[in-house]
């Protein structure tokens, strides 16, 4: 993410590998994997790599999983991301300002916890 030959398309072509890893079908995340993704993530914020509102618009795009009709793919899907987004929003925790990209996560977050109270 940081060598000077990653540009804007690159680092697209990362976010949408990553939501392909997290909306994979198969398995759920037991080895800290959102842990790891969430510092590709991460760095690309703290950077500013991509604008705000594209990364925005990404992390709801992770969250529309949970409007997708009940099924092992979907609960994959929103669990992986779940726990992705909660790494991720904790991690940008140590920003002292909420912003609409750490209030967009939280949102995000919520949306993918079905047990959460609306």
């Amino acid at each position: 993410m940081q060598c000077p030959e990653s540009d804007d398309a690159v680092q697209r072509d990362v976010l949408q590998a990553i939501q392909g890893v997290l909306h994979n079908g198969k398995h759920i995340f037991n080895e800290e994997e959102d842990e790891r993704l969430a510092s590709i993530v991460d760095t690309m914020i703290e950077k500013d790599l991509l604008p705000e509102q594209e990364l925005t618009d990404w992390i709801n795009g992770l969250a529309s999983c949970a409007e997708l009709p009940k099924s092992r793919n979907q609960t994959i899907a929103r669990v992986n991301s779940k726990n992705f987004l909660r790494c991720l929003y904790f991690r940008r925790g140590r920003d002292s300002q909420e912003n609409k990209l750490t209030a967009t996560m939280l949102a995000a977050v919520t949306k993918c916890n079905r047990f959460a109270i609306s």
